[in-house]
């Protein structure tokens, strides 16, 4: 399966999440990254990157028995703080689209049958380097397909 169809699936998954989309408005919910975040993403978007085969989990067997082929992405989420926004309204936001992303792959654990399985890896919660009002949540996840080894 290509890993275009995985991330595509991700992101139909994404946009039907109502948790997700209270926070994100679906039609900023795609994937790739533009040169300048600063204009392209912000107020508010989540975007799909592909992070490419986890060399360090793939089990491969010899003859014709199947293997488990994991495909990375991480999920970013940004979003631009007014400076009249409070240290417990950022908190909030990352608290909220930590658990909605994260509830979104809990629920969808197979992608609607695209995957084997969705592992959900750790969140990070970052401030932009050169502009303090924008917050960034980083989610890892590991998508596992069955393949065929030839």
């Amino acid at each position: 399966m290509a890993i275009a169809t995985i991330r595509n699936s991700i992101i139909v998954f994404l946009k039907a999440d109502a948790n997700v989309t209270a926070l994100c408005a679906a039609a900023n919910i795609d994937y790739g990254l533009d040169r300048d975040l600063l204009t392209s993403y912000l107020p508010k978007s989540i975007r799909v990157v592909q992070a490419g085969i986890d060399s360090e989990k793939l089990v491969s067997f010899s003859g014709t028995q199947s293997f488990e082929e994991p495909d990375a992405f991480t999920i970013i989420a940004f979003r631009e703080f007014e400076s009249t926004d409070t240290a417990k309204t950022v908190e909030d936001w990352a608290s909220d689209m930590t658990y909605a992303v994260r509830n979104c792959f809990r629920k969808n654990i197979t992608l609607g049958g695209t995957v084997r399985k969705v592992q959900i890896g750790r969140s990070l919660f970052l401030t932009h380097a050169t502009k303090a009002k924008v917050r960034m949540i980083l989610t890892e996840i590991m998508a596992i397909k069955r393949v065929q080894a030839a």
